[in-house]
């Protein structure tokens, strides 16, 4: 499972996202049948590099922070 990827501001636009999470994905899919990714539904530039990889939406998933700063575990 991929997540919680950051590329600084600063060297956004240079190709390094689309790069790490394309070696990321190969890696992941030489030790499983699947890669699955997860990716705030509002992150237009990161969804853009997951559907250029191939990845497909399958669901939604939603949770709420009533400020505690805590995420919840992704099944």
């Amino acid at each position: 499972m991929l997540g919680g990827l950051y590329t600084h501001p600063r060297y956004r636009g240079l190709g390094l996202g689309t790069t790490v999470t394309s070696a990321l994905t190969i890696e992941a899919l030489k030790r499983s049948q699947r890669a699955i990714a997860y990716v705030e539904s509002r992150n237009k530039p990161s969804l853009r590099i997951l559907e250029k990889l191939g990845y497909q939406k399958t669901r939604d998933i939603m949770f709420a922070d009533i400020g505690t700063g805590v995420r919840p575990l992704m099944n």
